[in-house]
C-alpha cells in the first residue's frame, strides 16, 4: 500500500513536471505578440538589429520546445521579448 506521503509527493512530481510547458506557452505569446507589434511599427527598418535578433530567439524558443527543452526555450523567450520591446521602443 502507497502511503500518503508517498502520493503527496507523486502529486507534487506530476504538478511541477507541467510547469516548464505551462510557463513557455504563456510566455511565448508575449512575445509573438511583441514581435507582430514591432513588425506593424515598422522595426525592420527603425531597429533591423533589435527585430532580427528577437525573431532568431523566438525561433530558438520554438526549436527548443519542440525538443523538450522548456528551460532553454523559456529563455530564449525572454531574450525575445526583451529584443522585440526594444524594438518597439526605437520604431515608436
Amino acid at each position: 500500500m502507497v502511503s500518503n506521503v508517498t502520493r503527496s509527493w507523486q502529486c507534487a512530481l506530476l504538478l511541477c513536471s507541467a510547469c516548464g510547458p505551462v510557463t513557455y506557452s504563456l510566455e511565448v505569446g508575449k512575445a509573438e505578440r511583441a514581435v507582430e507589434a514591432a513588425r506593424a511599427q515598422n522595426a525592420a527598418y527603425h531597429a533591423p538589429y533589435e527585430l532580427a535578433y528577437a525573431e532568431a530567439q523566438l525561433d530558438k524558443a520554438h526549436e527548443e520546445a519542440a525538443q523538450g527543452q522548456y528551460e532553454d526555450a523559456i529563455a530564449a523567450v525572454g531574450v525575445a521579448l526583451s529584443y522585440a520591446r526594444r524594438a518597439l521602443t526605437r520604431s515608436a
